[in-house]
């Protein structure tokens, strides 16, 4: 097989003909090409947190680089590495979320304390002595 580093064997098949043996190793290729599909589809809609999204890219990236297979390899490498901005955009998008629900509850936090505050003031000021 030739990709862009050269030739590459894939391996033997000894059991059938030439036309067996390629059947079988672009069926591998279709196989990774399907996983390289459905990992795009969980890291686009979000279902994998940046940390699991990029761990599942460096495994199948991992499949692919080593893969016994016939087919579009450098092609998938590609797809794989077109998932990095995704990634990082989710990582951002998490973290400014995150961001906001820490200053939604800072603020939530400062106003229980400001209302705590006035109900000390209004005690203090009603346990006075009235005025004769």
């Amino acid at each position: 097989m030739k990709t862009a580093d050269g030739e590459r064997s894939v391996g033997q098949y000894p059991e059938g003909t030439p036309e067996e043996a390629l059947h079988f190793f672009t069926e591998r290729y279709d196989a990774l090409a399907f996983e390289v599909e459905l990992l795009e589809q969980r890291i686009k809609s979000g279902v994998l947190s940046a940390e699991e999204a990029a761990e599942s890219v460096q495994t199948v990236r991992t499949q692919v680089t080593d893969a016994h297979a016939v087919g579009d390899l450098d092609g998938l490498v590609t797809r794989l590495d077109a998932l990095a901005p995704v990634i990082e955009g989710q990582r951002e998008a998490r973290k400014a979320e995150k961001a906001q629900r820490a200053a939604a509850s800072r603020a939530d936090k400062e106003k229980i304390v400001a209302e705590a505050e006035k109900l000390a003031e209004g005690t203090t000021g009603a346990t006075a002595e009235p005025a004769a």
